[in-house]
């Protein structure tokens, strides 16, 4: 399965690693192009992270609502997001909708 994944910070980039020990084939993304992560694929743009699932580990709401714009228009349908970053059940259910 393809993963892409969107924010390689102190929480990320961890959790990111866990899933390329496992094996996953992962395309990352970070907004800091400095921040890579061993053993994935380095995407160039968020368009570039659309996969079969794709996680995003952002600090703030403001940071996961902008990824999401420029993230949602080249997802497919069926596309599964999972959203772990910094946020509370108000900010998930408005970015959920």
């Amino acid at each position: 399965m393809k993963l892409g994944w969107v924010g390689l910070g102190e929480i990320g980039r961890p959790l990111c690693g866990r899933l390329v020990a496992a094996g996953h084939a992962v395309t990352c993304f970070d907004r800091d192009p400095a921040r890579g992560l061993e053993g994935t694929s380095r995407a160039a743009s968020l368009a570039d992270v659309a996969a079969e699932v794709v996680f995003t580990c952002l600090p703030h709401p403001t940071a996961s609502e902008a990824v999401l714009r420029g993230l949602l228009p080249h997802l497919k349908p069926g596309t599964v997001w999972v959203e772990c970053s910094t946020l509370g059940p108000d900010e998930i259910r408005r970015l959920a909708a």
